[in-house]
């Protein structure tokens, strides 16, 4: 088994994206490229409240479509948070992702699967989170070509059921003409 990551920071690791109607929605890789504002709730540990923040995400699309890359910075009454996710696609249902959250030196690895209009992540070890460890997965949706949703869960190594520690949905930002 690999070494659990250390996270020192807030649980603000994942990303989700469901369809609500695929014909009407460009695919995930394509459909995220470009500038987009959320609000949703982010809880900055298994046991912490969840609060209500406001973020702002960059995604870019790069090497010939087979990754992306997610940048955001999210605001809580509790601070600010940062994350960026660089998702990795290996054909057509295959995902590798490196999540770095606040800065910080570590990076949690996350595997799994991805469909035309979304991905479903898990980290490949335990994370380290204010001194326990958690397995955490993440989920990204494209809802339709000006909304997304990332949705993420800790879920402690001795208990039966996770807690979702971010659930955001994000617009597009019109770009201007």
């Amino acid at each position: 088994m690999l070494a659990p990551a250390r996270w020192t920071g807030a649980a603000m690791l994942g990303l989700g994206v469901m369809v609500s109607d695929p014909a009407d929605s460009a695919t995930l890789r394509e459909g995220l490229d470009g500038t987009w504002t959320g609000q949703g709730a982010i809880a900055a540990g298994y046991e912490t409240t969840a609060r209500t923040a406001r973020c702002r995400v960059e995604v870019r699309q790069e090497d010939a479509a087979n990754s992306l890359e997610i940048h955001a910075t999210c605001a809580t009454t509790a601070g600010r948070r940062a994350f960026t996710l660089r998702a990795l696609f290996d054909g057509d249902t295959q995902v590798r992702a490196a999540v770095r959250a606040n800065g910080t030196a570590e990076t949690t690895q996350y595997a799994g699967t991805g469909t035309e209009t979304g991905m479903e992540l898990s980290a490949t070890s335990p994370i380290l989170l204010d001194g326990a460890y958690y397995q955490s997965r993440l989920r990204i949706d494209l809802l339709d070509d000006t909304r997304f949703r990332i949705l993420h869960w800790l879920q402690p190594e001795s208990a039966d059921s996770a807690r979702q520690t971010l659930a955001i949905e994000f617009h597009r930002i019109a770009e201007a003409p």
